[in-house]
């Protein structure tokens, strides 16, 4: 049976690492500190976007790079750990009925919808729409915020 995302969320085996970047990637220069994040600290920072805002997943990686002191934060990680707050918050809405985290509220660069989000990006959209978001195509099969100025929520 598959590991529900609550237990990927509070696992104590995620801790915060600040890693040397090896040669050859276009991240930074060599050596340069890459940060890798942890589920319970993306889910953390996701449910701090007001309603009506919205987070770039740019933005939040570049705040964990700022707090734990790196070059820049693995965009890979952050990505798969985003998933996995979003599923951990739909996890919590199924078994509490309420509304935890807003996971719809963070999108990836440029304002692109999350083609893993829970329902994947027709729920995104529908959900981004509610609270007075504009949407534009994009592909056959997405969308992103039509306006990435307007109502951006921005960590401090």
């Amino acid at each position: 049976m598959a590991r529900a995302a609550l237990d990927y969320l509070n696992d104590p085996k995620y801790v915060v690492q600040v890693n040397p970047l090896p040669a050859g990637t276009h991240w930074g220069p060599e050596g340069a500190p890459m940060v890798i994040s942890t589920p319970r600290e993306i889910y953390d920072l996701m449910a701090r976007v007001p309603e009506g805002q919205f987070m770039l997943a740019d933005d939040l990686r570049d705040y964990l790079a700022k707090k734990h002191n790196g070059f820049v934060t693995c965009p890979l990680t952050t990505g798969i750990f985003m998933n996995i707050a979003s599923k951990a918050a739909e996890e919590l809405r199924e078994q509490t009925g309420e509304v935890g985290m807003a996971w719809w509220r963070t999108v990836k660069k440029a304002g692109a919808l999350n083609e893993k989000a829970p329902g994947g990006p027709e729920n995104q959209k529908k959900l981004l729409e509610a609270e007075g978001h504009e949407l534009l195509p994009k592909g056959k099969k997405n969308f992103k915020l039509a306006d990435l100025e307007r109502n951006r929520f921005i960590l401090s």
